[in-house]
């Protein structure tokens, strides 16, 4: 991350999260985006050779995609005929996050559209009146709704480059990785309502229904923890079942720490670990 001059009239410091692992700032070069709020357009502010110094009201949304050339990114970016997907969705939902180290690990270059569902009605309104994320916009205009399906069209594009896909594209093989992505999917659902139910009036909440969550959700993990004998989840190797499945326990441990206790699933433990360390996650902080 990089610290820059204050914005003028903001007590907040500017912000630039890298898109995935870059030079060091004094080396690198790209365009620094400004999401403008109530306006459905990305403006470019500055080259972002370090030091950088801009002025900005909403610091809070900046982010910055600079890269020195990559061969798998530069063919990447042949796909979307000059223009970037944008990916909108704060990285602490988990679903956002899954999507967006998806795209880190197959090199896609992104916008990243960070507003809050909550925080930002007004700005995510006129982008997305569903108030659902994530939503990846791709390069033509089309909008993708659900993440499930926008890891299928990345899968696509990684298949045409010549990428292995994290979810295979058929077989038995296939299918272990769905269901395993289903139990983590069971999981991260019934820890977001836990979470959901937490932020209700006192008065209001259901302990019985939070007590069903829970069960719920450690009987997935269970379930992940038991089949987790190696490495990976599924075939020895990294699928989209591992980084659905860190993304959950990363959204647990960040937003309901006390949910997760220590020592109860060592094997998930050392998943997240690892990938939690990997070029793909750093680059998609769930705190950014």
């Amino acid at each position: 991350m990089l610290t820059v001059a204050r914005a003028a009239g903001s007590s907040r410091a500017l912000r630039f999260t890298r898109m995935g692992n870059y030079p060091a700032p004094n080396q690198a070069t790209g365009w620094v985006r400004r999401w403008q709020v109530g306006r459905a357009d990305w403006v470019a502010l500055a080259r972002c050779d370090a030091p950088a110094f801009l002025m900005c009201n909403h610091a809070s949304l900046l982010r910055c995609s600079c890269t020195k050339p990559d061969p798998r990114r530069l063919e990447m970016s042949d796909t979307t005929n000059g223009r970037e997907h944008q990916l909108l969705g704060l990285y602490d939902s988990p679903f956002v996050r899954r999507v967006a180290v998806t795209m880190q690990f197959y090199g896609i270059p992104y916008a990243h559209v960070s507003l809050s569902v909550f925080r930002h009605m007004d700005a995510m309104r006129p982008l997305n009146p569903l108030f659902k994320v994530p939503m990846l916009t791709l390069p033509n205009g089309e909008k993708l709704y659900e993440s499930a399906y926008q890891l299928d069209y990345l899968d696509e594009l990684a298949v045409e480059r010549g990428l292995s896909p994290l979810t295979p594209r058929s077989g038995g093989e296939r299918r272990q990785v769905e269901q395993a992505m289903a139990l983590a999917m069971v999981a991260t659902e019934k820890a977001v309502a836990i979470e959901y139910e937490r932020k209700r009036p006192a008065e209001r909440q259901w302990p019985e229904w939070s007590s069903r969550l829970r069960g719920q959700m450690n009987d997935a993990f269970g379930m992940l923890e038991e089949r987790l004998s190696g490495d990976f989840l599924v075939a020895g190797r990294l699928t989209q079942a591992d980084i659905s499945t860190v993304a959950g326990i990363g959204f647990v441990r960040h937003v309901l720490p006390h949910e997760w206790p220590t020592g109860q699933y060592p094997a998930l433990e050392g998943l997240s670990a690892r990938l939690e360390a990997s070029a793909a996650f750093l680059a998609v902080p769930i705190d950014a």
